[in-house]
């Protein structure tokens, strides 16, 4: 049974804009509520573990597909219903097998998806059976040419359609980024460098005796409409790149600093001082990729920063963080922006659903969203 309540209403007055009426300014408010949703498991398991790092959302955002690698199945959750509608196997190994490390999911149509490993894309059908896969990495591509020192940065790659993979491709030897757009019918590669360099300053390498390391900034590519966002954790500039032009928009945060300017250590030979290392990288403000609100027609966008660690520091989750939302217009232009105070750890995998943003949560080995309603007035 599909299990809903209300958890918090609250409404805070930001003032990050105006509204015209006569001659007098009003401060734009923000009004948040904000409500959970538990998801019936229907006497299954489902697989929490990876907090849906492995999922995908259908076009019409009706069910999200959870990828378990315990059994190889496709959990398919209705959003709508609030229920496990199935469960669709897949095969490991073999002719049609998806492999035995998968990194990402995308859902390409109504019956293909897009299976991410360390170096290749396997798409299938939701019957189980593979029509293609390719490798990306170590391999000649017509366009433009990637470097002996290039690679693809495994974890940012995802398929758009049947044919377009996109990517972030990073000069190892260079310390340069670029978007790499690629064709996998034609094998052709498009490269669009990216002004990144300020990222390395966040990249950290472990080397202890027991295990080698390594931590770099999150970056993400998502395709919006016919144009790719960009964005990256350690600022609040997005790119778009759109009819072979990168438009770069940089923005005041009037909460919190536009970016991280920290100084740190890159290598590390202890484990707890890397792990403290991290931990103050996060104690400032940190960015998350943007969403679009479809019904609405806005973008969201998150960040977040530690104000409070706890006894155990070797625990990631032992923190208090402070949650900010800001509100964009669809050309980027900020609306308003405000202090989440009901969040107090950041969203882990969202999204926007019917006017709200859906945020994983697990709630004693269950399923759950919470959704919040963002009223921008």
């Amino acid at each position: 049974m599909k299990k809903s309540f209300i958890i918090v209403l609250c409404g805070l007055l930001v003032y990050c804009g105006e509204k015209n009426e006569g001659k007098v300014n009003v401060p734009l408010e923000i009004h948040f509520t904000l409500d959970t949703l538990l998801i019936d498991p229907v006497d299954e398991f489902l697989y929490l573990n990876a907090g849906l790092q492995v999922a995908a959302l259908d076009e019409k955002k009706q069910y999200l597909y959870n990828f378990n690698p315990n059994d190889y199945t496709l959990e398919k959750i209705d959003l709508n219903k609030g229920i496990l509608a199935d469960k669709l196997p897949f095969e490991k190994e073999g002719p049609n097998g998806v492999g035995g490390m998968v990194f990402g999911l995308n859902l390409i149509s109504s019956n293909s998806i897009a299976f991410m490993g360390y170096m290749n894309v396997g798409l299938f059908d939701l019957e189980g059976s593979k029509r293609s896969e390719f490798t990306f990495n170590d391999r000649a591509f017509a366009g433009d040419k990637m470097a002996e020192s290039e690679s693809f940065q495994f974890l940012s790659n995802q398929m758009v359609d049947l044919h377009t993979m996109i990517g972030l491709i990073r000069d190892n030897s260079e310390k340069t980024y670029a978007l790499g757009i690629l064709n996998t019918e034609t094998q052709s590669l498009t490269k669009v460098p990216l002004p990144f360099e300020a990222l390395e300053n966040f990249r950290f390498r472990l080397s202890s005796p027991s295990r080698i390391q390594m931590s770099s900034p999150t970056v993400t590519i998502s395709k919006h409409q016919e144009s790719y966002i960009i964005s990256n954790e350690i600022s609040n500039s997005i790119l778009i790149y759109d009819n072979d032009s990168l438009l770069q928009i940089d923005y005041q945060s009037k909460l919190t600093a536009d970016k991280k300017t920290g100084k740190y250590n890159h290598d590390f030979e202890n484990e707890e001082a890397f792990k403290q290392t991290s931990l103050d990288m996060r104690r400032e403000i940190n960015f998350m990729a943007p969403l679009w609100d479809e019904e609405k027609q806005l973008f969201y966008r998150f960040s977040h920063k530690i104000i409070k660690i706890g006894k155990d520091v070797e625990n990631y989750q032992d923190t208090e963080s402070a949650v900010y939302l800001t509100v964009f217009d669809p050309a980027f232009n900020v609306v308003a922006a405000s202090l989440v105070e009901a969040l107090n750890t950041p969203p882990g995998y969202h999204f926007v659903k019917d006017g709200k943003i859906w945020m994983y949560i697990n709630t004693q080995d269950e399923m759950g969203f919470v959704r919040l309603t963002v009223d921008v007035e």
